[in-house]
């Protein structure tokens, strides 16, 4: 697949001109009418907006704007989709910022420059198949990595990045024109390219619907039906939904990408379809890697092998001290990954560059196996570390995955001492039962301090646990959780008491009792010298030095064991 984009789209509607090419709740449009709808706004961007690089789209999804990003790159430009409601101040001002553009929008709006409502542009639909010709170096489209976030940056995807990708998609599904896929992405995403242009590149058929009803796993299986949908990306999180539901007999593959995929997510689809794992980042254009889920895999579900046109590297090797395995940061290299970020202020590409290659640096470490299969460890973000030991959050979540009947969990760095608390769903296990297996099978500087059953994990629009969102409700636990005053000496009152003292402006919610080590409390060596200041005010005492030293203690009832003897030989 070498040709031009266009020229491949030109080539599918010509054979194709009489089959659905896009299907919108009850609308279907074929090839023919599709083309012919891109033309109003391939003629409308030669005739008025020829010096202009880049065409923003602010639109829902619909076939107009499909048919609107066909005429974009018929016209030589790239595209930049965001949905109406994604629309914040950090966009207006990068929208605002960016030079050489213009804006299609749905519905107007007066905070951003240079709009041109798409109901009010003009020009002929009727047959024509002109268009510019691009090169594989052309600029395709921009997106951002995290959608609307107040860190957006914005990459840059060249034709030869995504044809790249889409030419071994559709190899690794053996896609054809009978396929039909249920677009899912938002359109803001580089999922949307994914599910848009492998159809149109093989003359299959896409199935659009409301973003509600994709929040819905009924939904979407009633859709599947309906359409006889063959192909289905989707997030692990949806799809461990859809894994609770009945079966889809037209579904040929579900493909998993954007998080972490457990084998408990689709042990039942497994019995009645193939599922795909796919990883990569918006930098490396989609994935880069896929794997075919079997019975035999373990819960968390390895990332694959490369795929065609990509190069995986594991390099910075280090030995894991959780599970003693070789891990490495993956590197990708090869034609589909991205140009770089634009510096919108700057207006300059910070490019993906390395000592003259095109490579991209994930963050991500993984450990490769015998049969040459890469395992996702985690990311380079995720290591924290706790009293001077490297901690892997993801590693503490697979830890409790083993104990089965576990929906989600997510362990999160919180407080300034970066302790450690655990959300997770379970319908069978209590809190308790999280914190004994903790005590069993983790190290003690990695069991996590809190622990909150919840009935759900904040997801943002991508299908990705939204941390954000959860620090949001870890901050709004700030009762304390901590003692039965009445069973407690008053020595032991008033010890807990400096403890909670000196430990509230550092993390919300504590669970202390006297069979608590320090660490299982969150002090170190620095809170607890804070801690034995608290205590002589408190009990206006002075202590000797044999107490400064916090190993002398294991627990807290030692150290107040410890305590009341010394006031009853002082008095």
């Amino acid at each position: 697949m070498n040709e031009n984009i266009v020229e491949l789209l030109y080539k599918i509607k010509f054979t194709n001109e009489k089959k659905i090419a896009v299907i919108f709740n009850e609308e279907t449009v074929t090839y023919q009418k599709l083309y012919d709808m891109s033309n109003v706004f391939y003629n409308h961007i030669i005739q008025h907006y020829m010096k202009k690089e880049i065409v923003c789209v602010i639109c829902k999804r619909s076939i107009e704007l499909i048919a609107c990003v066909i005429g974009i790159i018929r016209a030589g430009k790239a595209y930049f989709i965001l949905e109406p409601n994604d629309i914040n101040e950090s966009i207006i001002s990068i929208l605002n910022a960016m030079p050489k553009k213009v804006i299609f929008v749905e519905t107007q709006n007066h905070l951003i420059d240079e709009t041109v409502l798409m109901g009010g542009i003009s020009g002929d639909n009727i047959a024509n198949d002109s268009y510019v010709m691009r090169k594989g170096g052309d600029l395709l489209y921009l997106t951002c990595t995290s959608g609307t976030t107040k860190n957006e940056r914005i990459i840059m995807v060249e034709d030869r990045n995504l044809l790249c990708y889409i030419n071994a998609y559709i190899k690794q599904f053996n896609m054809r024109e009978k396929d039909v896929v249920l677009q899912q992405s938002p359109v803001y995403y580089d999922g949307f390219a994914e599910e848009i242009f492998s159809m149109l590149l093989v003359g299959g058929t896409i199935v659009l619907t409301d973003t509600a009803n994709l929040k819905s796993p009924q939904k979407i299986v009633e859709i599947v039906k309906k359409h006889s949908v063959s192909i289905l990306p989707s997030t692990p999180l949806m799809i461990n939904e859809l894994n609770k539901l009945e079966i889809m007999p037209s579904i040929r593959a579900i493909i998993s990408s954007g998080d972490v995929l457990k084998k408990s997510y689709i042990n039942n689809l497994l019995e009645w379809t193939n599922v795909f794992n796919m990883y990569g980042l918006t930098e490396t254009t989609v994935c880069a890697t896929c794997y075919m889920c079997s019975e035999r895999d373990d819960e968390i579900i390895p990332i694959g092998k490369e795929i065609e046109g990509y190069h995986l590297e594991l390099r910075n090797m280090i030995r894991s001290e959780e599970s003693n395995l070789e891990i490495g940061e993956i590197y990708i290299l090869g034609q589909g990954v991205a140009r770089g970020y634009w510096n919108i202020e700057e207006n300059v590409v910070i490019k993906f560059m390395e000592n003259g290659e095109q490579l991209y640096k994930t963050g991500d470490f993984a450990w490769k196996d015998r049969n040459g299969i890469l395992h996702y460890v985690g990311r380079k973000d995720r290591q924290i570390k706790i009293r001077g030991n490297k901690v892997n959050l993801s590693h503490i979540e697979e830890i409790i995955y083993e104990m089965n009947n576990i929906d989600n969990v997510v362990a999160l760095d919180c407080g300034k001492m970066q302790n450690i608390c655990v959300f997770f769903i379970s319908n069978q296990h209590t809190i308790d039962d999280i914190r004994a297996f903790c005590q069993r099978r983790l190290v003690y500087y990695m069991r996590p301090v809190q622990y909150f059953k919840v009935n759900e994990i904040p997801i943002s629009k991508t299908g990705k646990v939204d941390y954000k969102k959860l620090r949001e409700m870890y901050d709004k636990k700030k009762q304390i959780k901590n003692y039965d005053e009445k069973s407690f000496s008053n020595v032991e009152r008033r010890t807990v008491q400096c403890l909670i003292k000196v430990l509230e402006n550092q993390i919300k919610q504590i669970n202390i009792s006297l069979n608590n080590s320090w660490e299982e409390i969150g002090i170190d060596s620095f809170t607890y010298i804070q801690f034995l200041v608290e205590i002589e005010k408190e009990l206006n005492i002075e202590l000797n030095d044999e107490v400064l030293l916090k190993g002398e203690f294991s627990t807290v009832k030692e150290f107040c064991d410890y305590i009341g003897e010394y006031i009853g030989n002082e008095e």
